[in-house]
């Protein structure tokens, strides 16, 4: 069982070492203690030079952090908001930002509860799901 540990910010998750982030994104965004294997698999990965962010998104967004996404204890949404900013910062040329649109997209249908996205904007109540298409649209024009 996973202790009742102190919830980070993002920018506290990603500012801290190799080891003690991939532990804190288990944590953090899974809310529950690594796995050697996963360990060892996002710490070769940061070997690599993959971008924290990234590994953080690909947590958030996994088959595992769905069901968690919406526990005021995870990290899971503000990762993903977090990356959904970055993908639309970075978005620089027509095809990065229909890149981006997608990952968030998928992002929000994830957020929804559903496995693919929806054809086109994808309509949902949920205010993050809002603020990702605010994100996508504001960054279009």
């Amino acid at each position: 069982m996973l202790a009742k540990a102190r919830r980070l910010s993002a920018s506290e998750l990603l500012a801290l070492n190799d080891r003690q982030f991939v532990e804190e994104c288990y944590r953090q965004i899974l809310l529950r203690e690594p796995d050697t294997d996963g360990v060892i698999h996002y710490l070769t990965r940061l070997g690599l030079g993959d971008d924290r962010l990234g590994i953080a998104s690909a947590i958030a967004s996994s088959n595992e952090a769905r069901t968690k996404a919406r526990s005021q204890r995870s990290l899971a949404l503000d990762i993903l908001r977090l990356h959904a900013e970055r993908l639309m910062l970075d978005a620089w040329t027509p095809a990065r930002r229909r890149s981006a649109t997608r990952k968030i997209h998928r992002y929000m249908a994830i957020l929804a509860g559903r496995s693919e996205p929806l054809c086109g904007t994808p309509a949902s109540s949920d205010p993050f799901a809002a603020y990702l298409k605010n994100v996508i649209e504001s960054s279009n024009s």
